[in-house]
């Protein structure tokens, strides 16, 4: 009766430990990683001579899921999920308009770049909205997937030159968030290339 009795306290008890055990490794879960938005495509020549006048860089909007850090996949149209343990260390809204005004800052198509609300006076504004930024992941490994809408706004005035949206896309090279994340700076890269070329395209157009 002794032993029985026994048995009778340690099953609870040993039980009891087992969940314990499960509930902390279920709660920890894997590590989640942060990666950082790049631009890796090759630096621009820069222009001989710039352009004269100041442009000024709205903060980056940006529309849904790419307002936030979760990285985000798709694996059917219509269809939107974010990778569990994969974070961008910023938003990738805020990572464009940071990435572009470096990309200017390299070509020196103006005189001088300078974002919106730091009370510089500017000649001409550049607003963008980051509209998509997803990894489709419909034929795997997947596409990053890039989508830009941009509008040069002559400030004197308040005159719209000219609006455009961009999109850019990289094949990842393996089927995870490091894939995706690599993939997404190649795209960056060349979302930035396209941007920067349709401004100088600008000039003669409507700067004047």
């Amino acid at each position: 009766m002794r032993n029985r009795g026994l048995s009778v306290w340690i099953f609870p008890a040993v039980l009891a430990a087992l969940l314990a055990g499960c509930g902390v490794l279920g709660g920890r879960g894997e590590p989640v990683v942060h990666y950082v938005l790049r631009d890796v495509a090759q630096a621009p020549a820069r222009l001989a001579a710039a352009r004269p006048g100041v442009l000024l860089l709205r903060d980056t909007e940006a529309a849904g899921l790419c307002q936030g850090t979760r990285m985000v996949f798709s694996r059917a149209p219509g269809r939107l999920d974010t990778y569990q343990y994969a974070l961008w260390n910023e938003p990738p809204g805020r990572r464009v308009h940071q990435l572009l005004k470096i990309r200017l800052d390299a070509l020196g198509l103006y005189a001088a770049t300078a974002s919106l609300g730091s009370g510089v006076a500017g000649d001409w504004q550049l607003n963008t909205r980051l509209l998509d930024c997803r990894h489709d992941t419909g034929q795997p490994p997947g596409v990053a997937r890039l989508s830009l809408e941009a509008e040069l706004v002559r400030r004197d005035g308040a005159q719209l030159l000219a609006r455009r949206i961009f999109t850019a896309e990289a094949p990842a090279r393996q089927y995870d968030a490091q894939g995706a994340a690599e993939a997404f700076s190649q795209a960056t890269g060349r979302l930035l290339s396209q941007v920067t070329e349709w401004l100088a395209a600008q000039a003669d157009a409507g700067e004047r």
